[in-house]
């Protein structure tokens, strides 16, 4: 009797031992994983304000390159300039403009005959705190093997804005020019 008392108390005693070894080990990988969850860059969710044009000065430049070997067609390289870039570390861009899909190119029920393009980069440029801002300018069409060919019926060009300022908070800001009322 005395013997089977002692056999039950080793019994429980491995059962409690078991029971805290195996939810120790629960917790441990459960509290990891979470931890894992909130470290993960794709968890955090990036907060993106509106800022106003006018607050870093913005313009949106349109331009009559000479890449195009035909005659060329009005404003067919755009850049954008900020002249207020207080606080400002970092910004990419995207222009976007919609344009005539050449005759050869069409399709007979493509719709309204035009393209959407899009252009910038979406790596973006370090910028001097400051001073003011000139991008490059990106070319409205293609090239290949030196033959470029023009984007035409072009009639807005919009801009989005990717804007990292020197406290790693990010905006951003819109705007566009109307071809058919801008002049240089």
């Amino acid at each position: 009797m005395n013997k089977l008392l002692q056999d039950k108390k080793l019994l429980g005693l491995v059962g409690v031992a078991v029971v805290l070894i195996l939810g120790g080990a629960y917790f441990i990988i459960a509290n990891g994983k979470a931890k894992q969850e909130e470290s993960s860059p794709s968890a955090q969710i990036e907060v993106i304000h509106n800022l106003n044009p006018s607050d870093l000065g913005l313009s949106i430049t349109p331009h009559i390159g000479n890449k195009c070997s035909t005659t060329p067609t009005p404003y067919n390289e755009v850049k954008f300039s900020m002249a207020k870039t207080q606080d400002i570390k970092h910004v990419s861009w995207q222009f976007t403009y919609n344009a005539d899909i050449p005759a050869t190119e069409q399709i007979a029920d493509s719709g309204n005959g035009q393209v959407t393009q899009q252009l910038g980069s979406d790596e973006g440029q370090d910028v001097s705190s400051g001073k003011p801002y000139d991008s490059r300018y990106e070319f409205l069409g293609t090239c290949s093997k030196n033959v470029c060919r023009c984007d035409t019926g072009v009639k807005a060009i919009d801009l989005v804005l990717k804007i990292t300022k020197n406290d790693n908070s990010v905006y951003e800001a819109k705007d566009s020019v109307d071809l058919s009322t801008y002049t240089q």
